[in-house]
């Protein structure tokens, strides 16, 4: 004999089941493996009482044999509790992962700030002409005319912002533009 207790207090649409449930995994979801222990006990107090209202002693399930699938009701809402318990958990935790990695990156723009900063007074070692594409890189030119606008070879300009990439430690364009923007170098905009 498997049936489920639950048949006798109203099913699993009851309202003992559902309001109870939800209870149950509201407070493991808010409150952790403490909040899910507690509202197990609670909820296995409100299920007792609901089997109760519908007639069911604790000595009647005894009698007609429902003591196992009383216990196995009861086992299936530990676990339940508890799962939705270590759900909160692992969302927890991978919160604090993300704000810890949010501030490492707030950190990183800091030092990032103070050293350009830094170099922003020798202005990164620059030549001229590296100044001068520099510039033309803050108006948003691409190479081929920053190629046109100075009258020199395309190969010219690749050449000469790979040795700006290198002077403000930069991988990219993107790089170099919000480096130089932060910086407080004196180039012609």
């Amino acid at each position: 004999m498997c049936i489920s207790l639950i048949f006798f207090s109203g099913g699993w649409m009851s309202p003992y089941f559902q309001y109870g449930l939800s209870f149950m995994i509201l407070s493991a979801l808010s409150f952790g493996f403490k909040g899910a222990g507690l509202s197990i006990v609670l909820y296995g107090a409100f299920f007792y009482l609901a089997l109760y209202a519908n007639g069911f002693t604790f000595d009647r399930i005894i009698e007609k044999g429902y003591l196992e699938p009383f216990i196995t009701d009861y086992i299936i809402f530990i676990a339940i509790g508890f799962s939705f318990a270590f759900i909160s958990k692992l969302i927890n935790d991978r919160s604090l992962s993300v704000l810890n990695l949010d501030n490492q990156g707030q950190q990183e723009n800091q030092f990032e700030e103070i050293s350009a900063a830094e170099q922003s007074e020798d202005t990164f070692s620059l030549t001229a002409r590296e100044l001068k594409i520099a510039s033309l890189l803050l108006n948003g030119l691409n190479n081929k005319k920053i190629a046109s606008n100075l009258n020199i070879s395309i190969n010219t300009v690749k050449f000469h912002i790979g040795n700006i990439y290198r002077k403000l430690g930069v991988k990219n364009r993107k790089e170099a533009i919000l480096r130089l923007r932060r910086s407080n170098l004196k180039i012609g905009r």
